[in-house]
């Protein structure tokens, strides 16, 4: 048929509603935070994680892949996989779901991975506050100990009782002040 009309056009559904590159962003992040695929991208190093999130301070339809591992090679390898896994899980749920191949969304890395750094500074700054919460500890227990043993040697001072025909005394004992020098 050559009647407009009567032609349908085919659409990505991803793209069929308000903010699609949105809500496509954020299905790919729950895909790649769920357990199995974790599992699948991490390099099971000691210390290693995998962050999949909105970047904190964008609003749009980015992801923020943050690896952390004791060494920089599996930190990499990390978000690789997951760059790769992403695109596959994009490209994968877009033929199920029949858009054409023109319409598809396709994976782009806007910012390159950042070289990876060593995590010694909040190594550091943790030992700090370690060290920091054990000194205010240990000197609140202390000044505890003290007040207490200090609170049990009054507690344990003999009274002084009177001797008979004293009264004791009410108030403290008043000093007359002097009278002023005259010049004369």
């Amino acid at each position: 048929d050559s009647d407009p009309l009567k032609r349908k056009v085919r659409l990505n559904p991803l793209l069929n509603f308000d903010a699609g590159l949105k809500v496509t962003s954020s299905v790919l992040m729950a895909i790649l935070a769920s357990p199995d695929t974790m599992a699948q991208l991490s390099t099971h190093g000691a210390g290693d994680s995998l962050t999949v999130a909105p970047p904190p301070t964008t609003d749009g339809p980015f992801i923020m892949i943050t690896a952390v591992s004791a060494s920089a090679a599996d930190a990499k390898l990390m978000v690789e996989r997951t760059i790769t896994k992403s695109a596959e899980e994009l490209q994968s749920r877009q033929a199920n779901l029949g858009a054409p191949p023109s319409t598809f969304i396709h994976l782009e890395v806007v910012v390159p991975a950042t070289p990876a750094a060593s995590q010694i500074k909040s190594k550091v700054r943790g030992a700090a506050a370690v060290l920091g919460v054990g000194v205010a500890l240990t000197l609140t227990l202390v000044y505890g100990l003290e007040s207490f043993l200090t609170r049990r040697r009054q507690d344990d001072l003999p009274v002084a009782e009177p001797q008979a025909g004293t009264e004791p005394e009410d108030e403290p004992a008043t000093v007359p002040e002097p009278e002023p020098e005259r010049a004369g």
